[in-house]
């Protein structure tokens, strides 16, 4: 199944029929918004998560969230997050990186 963000932009997660809500992105490289698929496939905005860095959520801070909250996380979403922190963190001491070498095309 394909859910869409509040701005009609397809969602990492694509399941259906979980018993909890699952916590997702959408298909960016960069992430504004959090997005959660509840049990009946509807799809909300998450509000109430502080645990960013610059445009990714921390994945530790996030964990802790949906087990506070009774929510699952996507786990491609999570792997994606989890690149996109060792990106930030790791390559921007990199000599001669750059980013202009990398494609960020997403279907």
């Amino acid at each position: 199944m394909i859910y869409k963000s509040t701005r009609n932009i397809n969602l990492i997660y694509c399941g259906e029929g979980y018993k909890k809500p699952v916590i997702t992105v959408e298909n960016k490289n960069k992430w504004y918004s959090l997005f959660v698929v509840d049990i009946n496939n509807n799809v909300y905005k998450l509000e109430d998560f502080y645990g960013w860095i610059d445009n990714c959520p921390k994945p530790n801070d996030l964990m802790e969230f949906a087990l506070e909250n009774d929510m699952y996380i996507d786990g491609q979403s999570l792997e994606m997050m989890i690149g996109r922190i060792f990106m930030e963190k790791e390559y921007q001491f990199v000599d001669n990186f750059n980013y202009e070498n990398i494609v960020w095309d997403t279907c």
